[in-house]
């Protein structure tokens, strides 16, 4: 399942880069993807998006009997190895939503989490963020925040296995670190940093060599 970024506010599945790259993933990955569409603010204000994210991943997990109303989901998933993938803020939400999946859905199992410039924020300012006044005026909420009290635990985000990627310029670059060291303290994490780049650098260029590279490693790690 893929949540797609655009900071809660912008893009959708039908976001051309967003249709191709989930196209691109899935015949490199030979996986099939369900990329969630949901409401986004400020019409619809937080957290109506993870409500929207958890409403499909309930209707996806409608099938594992095989008589849901979708054939291509009743026939061929295998729901004991679903990942939940997203970029930016959809990363976010699929930090926020496994707990969930592994308290009220046991019919189906997260395999692996991948995390692709997570869209983490805080309101004490580290790293790179430092030398940006502009968009250094961080949240302490548990929404996006996942070291504060509310957010969910580490530990409660079961799964197999998980990727963190993050870029070199991205600002969001020094807590998407700080997330990967905090979860390889519960489970097997991979890290991938794309040097000289910025934030989803590859939905904007996907024809960059480095692009191409995020997309293996991420593939990759679906398929092994």
């Amino acid at each position: 399942m893929y949540f797609h970024g655009g900071a809660f506010l912008i893009a959708s599945p039908a976001e051309p880069l967003y249709h191709k790259f989930c196209n691109t993933l899935a015949g490199s990955a030979n996986a099939l993807i369900v990329s969630v569409d949901y409401r986004r603010a400020p019409e619809h204000p937080l957290p109506i998006a993870f409500e929207d994210a958890w409403t499909t991943i309930q209707w996806v997990a409608a099938h594992v009997s095989g008589s849901g109303p979708e054939d291509w989901l009743n026939q061929r998933v295998d729901f004991n190895k679903v990942y939940l993938v997203g970029d930016s803020a959809g990363a976010t939400m699929a930090h926020q939503l496994a707990p969930r999946v592994v308290d009220s859905l046991t019919q189906i199992k997260i395999h692996g989490i991948g995390s692709i410039h997570p869209y983490f924020w805080g309101s004490n300012p580290i790293g790179l963020e430092r030398a940006d006044p502009v968009r250094n005026k961080g949240s302490d909420d548990p929404l996006i925040n996942p070291f504060v009290d509310g957010a969910p635990s580490f530990d409660k985000v079961v799964c197999e296995k998980m990727i963190v990627l993050v870029a070199e310029k991205d600002i969001l670059r020094d807590r998407g670190r700080l997330y990967y060291e905090a979860m390889l303290k519960h489970r097997k994490v991979e890290f991938f940093e794309t040097l000289g780049e910025d934030h989803v650098f590859h939905l904007f260029n996907p024809q960059l060599e480095k692009a191409k590279v995020l997309m293996s490693k991420l593939a990759s790690f679906i398929q092994n």
